[in-house]
């Protein structure tokens, strides 16, 4: 009798997905992207399920496509034409992987039975399923003491790599002593505050880092002891859209850092493998361009795009903003200050504009926020109160005014433009703790995270009046916060617990989870004007730039409309 459980479930979920007061739901029988193919089906199991994970992998333009069943129903939509690989995941379960030929129009069903197997990781087949030579496919799920056993050196790599990187990013790496030591020896140049790492712990640390996580240790993963929420009906409206950008010889892993969404409907991401490059993507074709830097150790961290098309990236070892023309190729780079002279290695971090265009920026090292403007096409340079702070994400809200994140300070900060002073604000936790990004909604609140604990903070500037919400669990890391000014809508992006987007209702205060297609970070957010979340993947070997349609029946363009783009 299960199956036919599971068959009553499925109709169901039909009747729900035709009815249940939702109109758009009918515009899913008629996809609406036109030159792209759609794919639905049934998934049955020996036992009830929900949400389970549907892939399709488009085999000729690397492009990864994940919906979730609701009532045992899928349906993917606006798939660009050619082979694709097809399987399902859902933990306690396994499938057989099935290919087909999309074409453009068609409206293909496939079904598929689900067997009963061991548990995996959430997503875990997701994160490196596809790709059949991966390592990371087979990875041990191991609790946080079995993952990070007990060292005298322990607590000092939680108060310094596990603080700034969270619980489940060092399991993503496996380097010799020697490579551990310099990349500790990278952090302490500039990240890690003078005097926090002796000489010998140093040593320790290098030692005890490449004794679990060295180049032949086997792959092992934290396991979360809290799952996700799922919340079905949600998520089988949603679709999310992963795009691999090429590996080469030059680049055999991709270390992919910020997106932005520009005004023609492509996307920007900046990339920190050398030799370092800004990069498009255009997700009607799936084509993607890049462009090396002047300086190939200038290593940009974040970038954004004006109305002309000009791209800005802040360099975080070379201090200098530079810009790039995509039409003719042409590069500019501006000094971190106006004099032309030097102020030593800042840490140029994250650029936004303010509505005149001008290119404002963090300056991490530096504890600076600067300001390019685009009439003098000078740079100014304001320090922060707090010493060691480290400035990290930024934004412009609806007055132009800048508000910024202190990563190792754990406080936001708002810059007033015309007495060019600062007002601090520090997190309500109880210290060490960090602050990555933050927005401001249309109202004026200032909604931030809180990285090292979870949790997601709102500021009334007016007031003063302060709060924080706790997220679903202690494993949750709140990276980017990024704020749909069209509906206000908080979207956060958490790689703490598997990979999750996560939305926020001001209104009601309830959280909504969107585990993402593969294990990663997500550094930074873009939100378009129509609500689709853009992000980038981070920390696996094959990153990727995505993209959440959190309500696919809503797809009627595979561009990226800019937040400020016009009808």
């Amino acid at each position: 009798m299960p199956h036919q459980r599971t068959s009553l479930f499925a109709i169901l979920g039909l009747l729900c997905l035709l009815g249940c007061g939702d109109s758009g739901m009918l515009d899913t029988l008629q996809n609406q992207v036109p030159g792209t193919g759609m794919l639905s089906g049934q998934v049955t199991a020996p036992k009830a399920f929900q949400a389970a994970r549907v892939y399709a992998k488009n085999l000729d333009k690397d492009i990864l496509y994940l919906v979730f069943t609701g009532g045992g129903l899928y349906r993917t939509v606006a798939m660009l034409p050619g082979s694709y690989e097809v399987w399902v995941e859902k933990p306690g379960f396994e499938s057989d992987r099935q290919e087909i030929q999309v074409e453009a129009g068609a409206a293909l069903n496939l079904d598929f039975a689900l067997r009963e197997a061991p548990p995996q990781a959430v997503g875990q087949g997701g994160f490196m399923g596809f790709d059949r030579g991966a390592r990371a496919q087979d990875a041990m799920l191991l609790s946080y003491d079995e993952l990070y056993p007990h060292s005298p050196v322990k607590s000092l790599m939680e108060a310094t790599c596990i603080q700034c990187h969270g619980q489940s990013f060092i399991s993503f790496f496996h380097r010799s002593t020697q490579e551990w030591d310099e990349t500790i020896g990278r952090m302490m140049e500039n990240r890690i505050p003078p005097g926090t790492i002796s000489a010998h712990q140093r040593q320790e640390l290098a030692e005890y880092l490449s004794a679990h996580f060295g180049p032949d240790s086997p792959d092992r993963h934290l396991k979360m002891e809290d799952e996700i929420p799922l919340d079905e009906a949600a998520l089988s409206k949603a679709q999310f859209v992963e795009y691999l950008i090429p590996l080469d010889e030059a680049r055999p892993r991709r270390w992919l850092q910020e997106v932005h969404v520009a005004f023609d409907g492509n996307v920007w991401y900046t990339e920190r493998t050398a030799p370092h490059a800004v990069g498009r993507l255009d997700p009607r074709t799936g084509k993607v361009d890049e462009w090396t830097l002047p300086d190939p150790e200038g290593d940009p961290h974040g970038l954004t795009v004006d109305s002309e098309g000009w791209v800005y990236w802040a360099e975080v070892d070379k201090g200098h903003l530079g810009r790039l023309n995509p039409k003719t190729g042409e590069m500019e780079r501006f000094p971190y200050d106006d004099t032309g002279g030097t102020l030593g290695v800042l840490g140029g971090h994250t650029p936004v504009l303010d509505s005149k265009e001008n290119v404002w920026f963090t300056l991490i090292y530096g504890d600076g926020l600067g300001k390019w403007d685009r009439e003098t096409k000078k740079i100014q340079i304001w320090r922060v109160p707090t010493k060691n702070s480290m400035p990290y994400g930024l934004d412009v809200g609806p007055d132009d005014t800048p508000v910024l994140a202190e990563l190792y300070g754990c406080k936001v900060a708002v810059f007033d433009p015309e007495t060019e002073e600062f007002t601090e604000y520090p997190a309500l936790v109880n210290p060490p703790c960090k602050t990555r990004r933050l927005g401001i909604d249309s109202k004026g609140l200032l909604w931030y995270g809180v990285f090292s604990q979870g949790k997601l903070g709102r500021i009334d500037l007016k007031t003063g009046e302060q709060v924080e919400f706790d997220m679903a669990s202690r494993f949750a890391e709140p990276y980017s916060v990024k704020v749909d000014r069209h509906t206000d809508t908080i979207w956060i992006s958490d790689g703490g617990m598997g990979g999750a987007l996560v939305s926020f209702n001001a209104e009601t205060e309830e959280f909504t989870y969107y585990p993402t297609p593969r294990r990663s970070d997500m550094p930074k957010i873009d939100v378009t004007r129509d609500g689709n979340v853009w992000y980038s993947t981070r920390a696996i070997p094959n990153g990727g730039v995505g993209v959440l349609y959190p309500d696919k029946t809503k797809i009627t363009s595979l561009a990226a409309i800019h937040k400020n783009q016009r009808e």
